[in-house]
């Protein structure tokens, strides 16, 4: 450990997020599989239940699972434990976008169906009923991810003009 600055020799990362990445990667593992259970539980038992909804909870169990898995690789300061938290990171706007796709189709599904019964203008009148609450905590949801990607990129950017000094 280079105790000038503070950071391991070879990874250049600081010596405290070695030790705390190991942690945070489990305990967002097991906070991520018990939200899918106790959000996704009673799913079994509704016979409604199509099959574009069990997408979010196979890729929420997907991701705890890989940071579990990622916490001990982490513990061994393996590369390949870094690399697989990250795509454990990257399944949470992936599940936005196919949810925001899914919503997409099923919105024209909807309006194809309604415009062929001729009942497209009751079927508008209902859409103004939503709940501003809802739709403001997914527009906040949203602008949270566009902030981790733009500071995932200035980070990159960063380490891109430390190691071409």
């Amino acid at each position: 450990m280079n105790e000038k600055n503070g950071e391991q020799r070879g990874t250049g990362e600081p010596d405290w997020n070695a030790k705390l990445l190991p942690l945070i990667s489990a305990l967002a593992g097991i906070v991520v599989l018990w939200a899918t259970w106790f959000f996704y539980n009673n799913a079994l038992d509704d016979p409604g239940f199509p099959w574009y909804r069990w997408i979010q909870p196979v890729l929420m169990v997907l991701g705890g699972v890989m940071c579990l898995i990622a916490a001990p690789l982490l513990l061994m300061r393996r590369d390949s434990g870094r690399d697989l938290l990250r795509m454990a990171v990257v399944i949470i706007p992936a599940i936005l976008a196919i949810r925001l796709l899914i919503v997409g189709i099923l919105f024209l599904v909807k309006l194809v169906s309604k415009l062929s019964d001729g009942t497209v203008n009751d079927w508008l009148s209902g859409i103004s009923d939503l709940n501003p609450v809802k739709i403001g905590i997914n527009i906040a949801v949203v602008a949270v991810v566009i902030l981790f990607v733009l500071w995932g990129k200035a980070a990159s950017k960063a380490k891109q003009t430390t190691k071409e000094k």
